[in-house]
């Protein structure tokens, strides 16, 4: 058995939620994730699905600290639908985005072994095993506390 790295983790919640992300995809992108400035030189963050017509209310945001979470709901808004994310270079590794898809592979684990052979998640059959044996652990801890 072997615990799958954090890029292998990346992967899965990549290939379970069926998105993917491009930085070279600024007009065909399904999700915008950049920063903009504003009139008076603050700087502000931005998640939304139509580039067109950016909801001041919805789409802008002003604490870094959100901004994760809300690329997070935009995915899962799209329901496993392939997906786009396009991002300015090194925005996603300024927000930590990757230890949020590591917290969106945890969350998600239940649907993410019930799948794993079926749809053919890069986990190892080692990978597969640990997650089978650590998980029912910590369900056999919660059942008994």
């Amino acid at each position: 058995m072997q615990e799958p790295s954090k890029e292998t983790m990346i992967k899965v919640v990549k290939e379970h939620f069926n998105f993917r992300i491009d930085e070279n995809a600024y007009s065909t992108a399904d999700i915008y994730a950049y920063t903009e400035s504003t009139a008076d030189g603050y700087e502000v963050y931005v998640v939304t699905n139509d580039q067109s017509s950016v909801s001041i209310c919805e789409d802008v945001y002003y604490y870094e600290t959100d901004i994760a979470e809300a690329i997070i709901d935009e995915i899962i808004g799209f329901g496993g639908n392939d997906c786009v994310i396009y991002s300015e270079p090194y925005f996603l590794e300024d927000i930590y985005f990757d230890d949020e898809l590591v917290d969106l592979f945890n969350s998600n684990i239940d649907d993410i072994l019930a799948e794993a052979e079926e749809e053919g998640y890069s986990l190892s059959v080692a990978e597969l095993a640990w997650l089978r044996h650590a998980y029912a652990e910590d369900e056999t801890e919660e059942t008994v506390s």
